[in-house]
């Protein structure tokens, strides 16, 4: 009916307003697994509910959720989540999040920005992560305190993969080793080539004996 059958408006307003829905309801529709046939986003985009005190409510918990990633930021999984998306899931999350709440608020808001921005912040954490672990493995094989950044990049990588970016704090332990596996890294591909031209000398002085 496209909206004009008034008492079918009036009897979806009144099923909408017995309907309940929670913060982790709201962003498992609108952003962790996003599909076009969840209630929540036809309460957003259908016409019959668009002065539904429903619709006001959800909008509410968005913009809370939308402060609480600017503020304290995104779960690791989130976003690993969102880079696996298909081409319909980030449409349906830009037109609930970007396009959606920029008309309703008047202002500008770009979820793909937010979580560039945080996405960088990750990837240098687990750069961290992986230049201390090829350190260990290469230089510090037999080192008697192996164990203790083993310890601290175990408790990283359990963070990196649920845990909230900006939270992870990267060890002390850690930022102390890391100029120095900054320095010796690099010098393993130089050890690699030495390493192959040696043997390949072997070779050819086997064979031409």
């Amino acid at each position: 009916m496209q909206g004009q059958n008034q008492l079918l408006n009036e009897l979806l307003q009144l099923t909408s307003n017995k309907i309940q829905c929670n913060t982790e309801e709201i962003l498992q529709d609108t952003f962790q697994k996003p599909v076009r046939t969840t209630y929540i986003y036809a309460i957003l985009f259908e016409n019959c509910f668009k002065d539904s005190p429903l619709r006001q409510t959800i909008t509410n918990e968005l913009l809370l959720i939308w402060n609480s990633w600017e503020q304290a930021g995104f779960r690791a999984n989130q976003i690993v989540a969102w880079k696996n998306f298909t081409n319909d899931e980030h449409q349906i999350v830009h037109r609930i999040w970007d396009n959606y709440l920029s008309e309703i608020t008047k202002k500008q808001y770009r979820i793909d920005k937010l979580i560039d921005k945080q996405e960088r912040e990750m990837d240098e954490k687990i750069q961290v992560k992986e230049k201390i672990t090829k350190c260990l493995d290469i230089y510090c094989r037999n080192a008697c305190d192996k164990d203790l950044y083993l310890e601290c990049l175990s408790e990283m990588d359990t963070q990196l993969k649920s845990g909230i970016i900006r939270s992870i704090l990267i060890p002390d332990e850690i930022k102390i080793l890391l100029p120095l596996a900054n320095r010796l890294n690099p010098l393993e591909k130089l050890y690699a080539w030495k390493t192959y031209l040696a043997e390949n000398r072997k070779s050819k002085s086997f064979f031409s004996n």
